[in-house]
């Protein structure tokens, strides 16, 4: 680590976050865990964020006493770079954290700008692979990524993505959500849920994005209704644009899936959605947490997911949920079946995917960054 000894500082740690968005995504809402958490009499954290669209938990992190940078506030504004470095500039921070791709590269070399003495450490999460950023962003992120202090990849699978030597400095650390509010309420539905039910509740809680992969979660739906499962699907999350809208209200049309979809939109009641279901399901082809997954398990709701990121490492199949093959909707639609014709199962697999979730306490991610920053400083 290279020192920093940047002018008037206070005893408390200056950090800024930035982030792409501050909408109900995976990252946004860890960010939003992470405020809670953090110790303000130790650290001042700041937040910066790109893209004005999705600005949803801003208020949430305001209430948290963290000072919000809008670094765009309309479409097509080209000079928000430029607002970036302003803010880094004035902010006069010890560490900036990105957890955003394009940001961290833009941010590193507004950091190699500044006097030396005025240089923040930098920080960078990657929360995806790099092979599935576009062109413009693997290639600025490829040839800059060398400048961080410290890098933090949030799987296995994400690690073995990053090239060169960033990848030697790289360390692991899966993220982790508040477990008391899903603790406390799961303690208050246990014991009005219905096992034995004659209709399978299945919750699913992702973006309308292509590595979600829906397609494959509404054609395995289609399997399930043309061999008489009794379910219903209930779909919580955002549309980014009317062509995916338009495309996924499409299919389900032509998959004749209306009477067993319930599309719910962004919402930020999550959990109480979520653990009025036998079954939490994730689809996806390509990803590197989820979040999601976490706070099913931490509501003991059995869990059918496909084998990506931290599914494969922190959770076991047959033991705490089940995982099926990527883009395969027949292996997803047998997987939801065992669990409509088998209460047992669903029991056994949510009691441990209950038990399972104490490994994602946020407190462990957050003593691991204070430490973080702290070392870094010094």
């Amino acid at each position: 680590m290279s020192d920093h000894a940047g002018p008037d500082r206070s005893s408390r740690i200056r950090v800024l976050w930035l982030t792409r968005a501050l909408g109900f995504g995976g990252v946004e809402r860890l960010l939003e865990h992470m405020a809670k958490e953090i110790n303000p009499s130790k650290f001042t954290v700041e937040c910066a964020f790109a893209n004005p669209n999705y600005a949803e938990l801003a208020p949430a992190l305001e209430k948290q006493g963290i000072r919000v940078h809008w670094l765009s506030t309309c479409n097509g504004d080209v000079v928000w770079p430029l607002r970036l470095f302003s803010v880094l500039w004035s902010g006069r921070y010890d560490v900036v954290h990105s957890h955003s791709p394009i940001l961290a590269s833009l941010a590193r070399l507004c950091i190699l700008a500044m006097p030396r003495k005025r240089r923040p450490l930098h920080i960078t999460t990657d929360h995806s692979f790099w092979y599935n950023y576009p062109r413009i962003t693997r290639f600025l992120n490829a040839a800059t990524a060398n400048l961080d202090d410290f890098c933090i990849a949030v799987s296995s699978e994400v690690r073995r993505s990053i090239a060169g030597r960033v990848r030697r400095k790289t360390v692991v650390q899966i993220q982790g959500i508040e477990l008391a509010p899903l603790w406390e309420l799961r303690a208050k539905t246990v014991d009005m849920k219905r096992p034995d039910a004659d209709t399978l509740n299945i919750t699913t809680v992702a973006n309308f994005t292509a590595a979600k992969d829906y397609p494959t979660l509404f054609s395995a739906c289609r399997i399930l209704a043309d061999r008489g499962i009794d379910y219903r699907l209930r779909v919580i999350g955002g549309w980014f644009n009317a062509k995916d809208k338009d495309r996924i209200f499409a299919l389900c049309e032509q998959l004749k899936l209306s009477p067993y979809l319930e599309f719910c939109g962004f919402r930020d009641d999550v959990g109480a959605l979520v653990v009025s279901s036998d079954v939490f399901v994730i689809a996806s082809a390509l990803d590197a947490g989820p979040i999601t997954a976490m706070e099913a398990a931490a509501l003991g709701i059995a869990i059918v997911s496909t084998k990506v990121g931290i599914m494969n490492e922190a959770f076991t199949d047959e033991e705490d949920c089940l995982l099926v093959p990527t883009r395969d909707p027949v292996s997803l639609a047998d997987a939801l079946i065992r669990m409509a014709n088998d209460p047992d199962l669903r029991r056994r697999l949510s009691k441990c995917a209950f038990q399972r979730s104490v490994q994602f306490d946020i407190d462990r991610v957050i003593k691991s960054l204070e430490k973080l920053y702290s070392s870094c400083v010094r």
